[in-house]
């Protein structure tokens, strides 16, 4: 019996893992051109728990260096 899903449209942990921290890098970047306000740090706080509550049920470690971009 072959397999469910072809080769090609698996992806690993770290495929899944270099994109989570690839989209928390990208907001960063984007937001440090916009106002200071409640509102987008209550965006921003709700953005980043989404993804490391994502990233934890897919188990995958974001690493140390994606914190890098929360502590900012």
């Amino acid at each position: 019996m072959p397999a469910p899903f072809p080769a090609s449209q698996l992806h690993t942990n770290t495929d899944i893992r270099n994109v989570m921290r690839a989209l928390m890098a990208t907001h960063e970047s984007t937001r440090r051109f916009q106002p200071d306000t409640p509102e987008l740090n209550a965006y921003t706080a709700g953005f980043e728990a989404a993804l490391r509550l994502l990233a934890e049920a897919l188990n995958v470690n974001l690493g140390a260096s994606a914190r890098h971009y929360v502590d900012r």
